[in-house]
């Protein structure tokens, strides 16, 4: 540029140019950053976890029995185990045919042939999804 409007003019185009640029390199830089959200909140509960067991002093037995279950939990249901919040958030109606996988079950034990198939579905919409670790014992023999 030899002369004022010349500079000015590139002068524009440059601070233009630096803008787009930035504006792009920001929203990349955002996407990559929401990729991870899930796997980094997992990864600070997780952390959270160990430094609580640590702090504790708790055993190492009780710390890899933790570990494997949080593995467990990561590779089945990727950290979350909060799937009924969404399944209640439906209409009852959709609720009921969304939870009709858990009729199955219900269906092959002989205690709920009284009931009609509404009476088990409603059933079904009441169970709550818990998660067990391998070792845990969920009923003694004689509970009632």
């Amino acid at each position: 540029p030899t002369t004022s409007p010349e500079t000015l003019y590139a002068f524009l185009l440059m601070a233009i140019g630096v803008t787009v640029n930035a504006a792009i390199v920001g929203n990349v830089a955002n996407i990559v950053a929401n990729l991870e959200t899930d796997s980094s909140d997992f990864a600070l509960k997780v952390d959270e976890i160990r430094n609580y067991m640590h702090k504790h002093h708790l055993s190492y037995d009780l710390h890899a029995r933790v570990d494997e279950f949080t593995r467990y939990l990561w590779t089945v249901h990727s950290g979350s185990t909060k799937e009924d919040e969404f399944i209640l958030r439906l209409p009852y109606s959709l609720q009921t045919d969304v939870i009709g996988t858990r009729t199955a079950p219900l269906l092959l034990c002989p205690f709920f042939d009284c009931f009609t198939y509404h009476t088990i579905k409603a059933l079904a919409l009441a169970l709550l999804p818990r998660q067990f670790s391998a070792a845990d014992i969920i009923v003694h023999a004689g509970d009632f």
